[in-house]
């Protein structure tokens, strides 16, 4: 499952053994660690990155636990293009997030572990679902 970066995104649905799972905050929302898959980047390689750039947690993936699709429209120009993101499921290596969330460019303003999925959590029915 190689892609384009302009289409596919990466993450992870991270949960300990104390079964809490680990969300980012950003823009006042929390979401599964993930993001752009890069060129040439494997899937599985891409979204290990992506969690530890977010987060600082190295992660172990346990397997694919879904593939979510969505529909972006440019409000102006009505263009619109289809965007894919496959989540993993992993298990951290240590449950010690980063100080500092986030790579510059981004406005990840906290990381934490959660014991339930807080109700303004993106695609909160899907990770409900992949918890199950």
């Amino acid at each position: 499952m190689r892609a384009s970066p302009r289409g596919w995104g990466v993450g992870a649905l991270v949960v300990d053994a104390d079964e809490r799972v680990l969300l980012v905050q950003e823009n006042g929302q929390w979401y599964v660690p993930g993001g752009r898959l890069e060129a040439d980047e494997s899937p599985e390689t891409g979204a290990i990155r992506e969690v530890r750039e977010e987060t600082g947690v190295d992660v172990r993936l346990r397997g694919l636990g879904a593939i979510a699709e969505q529909t972006f429209s440019h409000e102006t120009t009505g263009e619109s293009f289809v965007f894919r993101f496959g989540m993993f499921k992993a298990t951290p290596e240590t449950t010690e997030v980063a100080n500092d969330p986030g790579l510059p460019d981004e406005s990840i303003s906290s990381v934490e572990w959660h014991t339930s999925v807080p109700a303004d959590t993106y695609t909160r029915d899907l990770v409900v679902e992949l918890l199950g």
